[in-house]
């Protein structure tokens, strides 16, 4: 396992979970 493999996968993750919290603030608010 490399670590930047780790790394980039990681930010993949955090991006994701980004956006599913930004989809549920949203529909939260209409």
């Amino acid at each position: 396992m490399n670590y930047g493999d780790c790394k980039s996968s990681s930010r993949i993750a955090e991006s994701f979970i980004y956006h599913y919290v930004m989809d549920l603030s949203i529909s939260q608010w209409i």
